[in-house]
């Protein structure tokens, strides 16, 4: 039985909870709360706070961070970097440089930086400020691809004119799940016919035949397989 989790209980305008955010970007719902509030912590005895670096600024009535699409594509692109190895001190450095250098609100969401990342780190970064995992990608390009390919591959995102997000097809586009800003509220959808893929997989789960559901909800058959592919993929919101 496929076995799927709603917990799309916020959503407006491509608007999420970290909980939501964290079944789309498989980043734990801690690390969205720290990056989107801020955390205070010690340092040689000393009280020190640490601002956010993605997050609206909003919060839900429980105080939860709100975050917004472009939170979603930029929180993938930080969790690569925490993956490989490169440390939290660096990555808010790294950070801080580019959004004022960029002048992007959201510059690791960007094509600029997907197409010209490593490019544009190597000019704003000195080996000092470096750590030794972060100098090994920038220093080898092959690298690089492999670190942030599973998380940036251009063909999962489409972009505005301006180089913003817009669309991201978490399957690849050859596929029939997309997020989508603009629709649905920013709940991940089957692409024709925009229903959401939570329904759809949930009503695999009950019925136990894709071609019932696929009829059902008037949508084709691969859709209802891609949904509860993508589906049965995301982590479940903690």
């Amino acid at each position: 039985m496929v076995e799927v989790s709603s917990n799309f209980r916020f959503i407006g305008q491509g608007v999420y909870s970290v909980a939501e955010a964290g079944r789309l970007t498989g980043v734990s719902v801690e690390n969205l709360r720290r990056w989107a509030r801020g955390y205070h912590y010690q340092c040689r005895g000393e009280k020190r706070y640490s601002p956010p670096i993605i997050g609206t600024g909003l919060t839900e009535r429980d105080q939860d961070p709100i975050l917004e699409f472009r939170d979603i594509i930029e929180a993938r692109f930080l969790a690569a970097f925490r993956k490989a190895g490169v440390s939290w001190r660096v990555i808010r450095m790294v950070a801080a440089k580019v959004h004022g250098t960029l002048e992007q609100t959201h510059p690791f969401a960007t094509r600029i930086f997907r197409t010209d990342g490593r490019t544009i780190l190597l000019q704003l970064i000195s080996d000092d400020e470096m750590d030794n995992r972060l100098v090994d990608l920038l220093h080898d390009q092959y690298e690089w691809d492999r670190v942030v390919g599973d998380y940036l591959v251009e063909e999962k995102v489409e972009f505005s004119p301006t180089q913003e997000p817009i669309r991201w097809w978490p399957l690849g586009q050859d596929r029939q799940v997309v997020v989508d800003p603009a629709r649905a509220f920013g709940a991940p959808i089957v692409s024709d016919e925009g229903v959401q893929t939570y329904l759809l997989a949930k009503a695999v789960g009950i019925e136990g035949d894709v071609d019932f559901v696929a009829h059902w909800y008037s949508v084709k058959p691969e859709a209802v397989r891609d949904a509860v592919t993508f589906e049965t993929g995301l982590r479940p919101a903690l």
